[in-house]
């Protein structure tokens, strides 16, 4: 089942605006897409100064059932778990909660 684009833009605009331009040289919040899921990712440069990868840490996975959308956080062997917060019929109320810093072990 596909994720709407409209939702898709607006999980790239909260990421794109998550990190002032100012830091994105030093750390970047992406997204990528996956079936009916959408994970939210921290990424930062190397630490060697070297032209090699930049390392990914998935933040939080926003996963769609057709109707309604709901929030999972990684443990730290990126094992997911479902967050105790209502499905939504869109991704911005839960986008929220990542910003909450009581509400889950995000950032």
């Amino acid at each position: 089942m596909a994720v709407p684009e409209i939702h898709v833009q607006r999980i790239a605009a909260y990421c794109a605006t998550r990190v002032p331009a100012q830091a994105r040289d030093q750390i970047r919040v992406e997204h990528t897409v996956r079936g009916a899921t959408v994970t939210i990712i921290e990424t930062r440069p190397p630490w060697d100064g070297t032209d090699a990868a930049w390392t990914r840490r998935p933040i939080a996975q926003l996963r769609y059932d057709g109707r309604r959308w709901r929030l999972w956080w990684p443990d730290r062997r990126t094992r997911w778990h479902p967050v105790d917060a209502a499905p939504t019929v869109s991704p911005d109320p839960l986008m929220k909660i990542l910003d909450d810093p009581g509400s889950a072990p995000f950032w």
